[in-house]
């Protein structure tokens, strides 16, 4: 299948948009086959570790007053592309599920270091502020994952929606001038807490999604589209809602690919 990455808004994609049935299963036999490789030969579990916030050793020290730690650096000494995730309950499960598949947080991006973010019940509103938060005392991001803004389309207009994300789009590229934004698609749901037509829940998270791109292409970033489809049920749990192992496996070797195309002389 094709893979198309560039600049400008174009699509970090792994499949074929007219494929979508068959190019899903075909990822899911291909995402079944290395869980199995991973559990032969891996001979050891990497710990989980917190999904949000600081560890105890960003503390603000008589040298280092704001808490910042400086670049991190990979073991040959060269300084690592600094990225962040940032996202609601989808985020949450994926980071643990690249634990448990032991991808690391850094996903074995050689070149990345990967703070992940992921809130359960997170809300678009709540983005700029956790962002203001974390830089008060974390290295700032060369790149900036969004996979959020699915919780706020039962409650908020799709207008309404698309027009605070293209503001905060530019807001965060004010606050962060040289960071790559990547906009990761909104997956869609089998079912919608307190929806009265799902059909039009689903018109609305395609008409966000494609809003959300316009500001991304405008700033020079990446979208990720995602071969979750909702008629596969075994792409969720049994709430229909959030991912299954097999969907956040899925989710995690897009956001893999995406950012091994994304950064410069990103290895696996």
């Amino acid at each position: 299948m094709p893979r198309n990455t560039k600049r400008g808004g174009s699509p970090v994609t792994v499949r074929s948009k007219t494929m979508k049935t068959r190019g899903a299963g075909r990822k899911r036999r291909r995402v079944e086959e290395r869980e199995d490789l991973t559990a032969k030969h891996s001979k050891q579990s990497e710990d989980i570790r917190p999904i949000v916030g600081p560890s105890d050793s960003m503390a603000p020290t008589a040298g280092n007053p704001s808490g910042a730690p400086g670049p991190s650096t990979s073991d040959s000494g060269t300084i690592r592309h600094e990225v962040w995730i940032i996202g609601s309950s989808y985020v949450y499960w994926s980071h643990r599920r690249a634990l448990k598949l032991h991808l690391g947080k850094n996903l074995r991006l050689d070149s990345a270091n990967i703070t992940w973010f992921g809130i359960r019940g997170m809300h678009w509103s709540g983005l700029l502020p956790l962002l203001r938060k974390k830089l008060q005392y974390l290295q700032s991001p060369d790149t900036l994952v969004i996979h959020l803004g699915s919780n706020d389309l039962v409650t908020m207009r799709s207008i309404d929606l698309g027009r605070d994300i293209e503001q905060d789009m530019h807001t965060i590229t004010d606050l962060l001038p040289n960071v790559q934004l990547i906009w990761s698609e909104m997956f869609p749901r089998r079912a919608w807490r307190g929806a009265e037509s799902l059909a039009a829940i689903e018109r609305k998270r395609k008409r966000v999604n494609r809003k959300a791109i316009e500001p991304v292409t405008k700033l020079k970033g990446l979208f990720v589209r995602h071969d979750i489809v909702a008629r596969d049920s075994g792409l969720y749990r049994e709430d229909d809602i959030h991912l299954s192992e097999i969907g956040n496996s899925i989710f995690v070797h897009e956001l893999q690919e995406a950012l091994f195309q994304a950064i410069p002389s990103a290895a696996l």
